[in-house]
């Protein structure tokens, strides 16, 4: 008894420490101005497709502080891709508007993250038309 008593709080202790991890990342909404459905995305692994709810539809993103969040045109990260650090952006150019297929958020506090990406070519859009 005492074995599967100690088997279950190391269970218990392990699905708590996992909940300690999630952090979210960014929104993506379906439109403009941070209207519409919003997509909750969680840092951690690259994903490869956002799925048929959502590709080709992201409008515009809001990223968390400390957080980068990395799009690409095509799934499986093909095509052009662009990198965006914390912040809100209402409106995306025409070439990154409803064409989002995969992404990677990272935050420089979640578990396992080395910090910002030092190569890569960090976007920001203008606020207004």
């Amino acid at each position: 008894m005492k074995t599967v008593w100690m088997g279950l709080v190391a269970w218990g202790a392990l699905g708590l420490a996992a909940q300690a991890q999630a952090r979210t990342c960014a929104y993506l909404y379906d439109d403009e101005t941070f209207r519409g459905e919003v997509l909750e995305v969680q840092s951690g692994p690259k994903v490869p497709d956002i799925g048929s709810q959502w590709n080709d539809r992201v409008s515009s993103w809001k990223v968390e502080r400390g957080c980068t969040l990395t799009v690409w045109h095509d799934t499986n990260f093909g095509g052009s891709s662009t990198t965006l650090r914390e912040g809100h952006y209402p409106f995306m150019r025409e070439r990154w508007n409803n064409s989002i297929s995969s992404y990677h958020c990272m935050c420089s506090d979640a578990p396992g993250a080395r910090g910002w990406p030092s190569s890569k070519k960090v976007a920001k859009f203008p606020s207004g038309p």
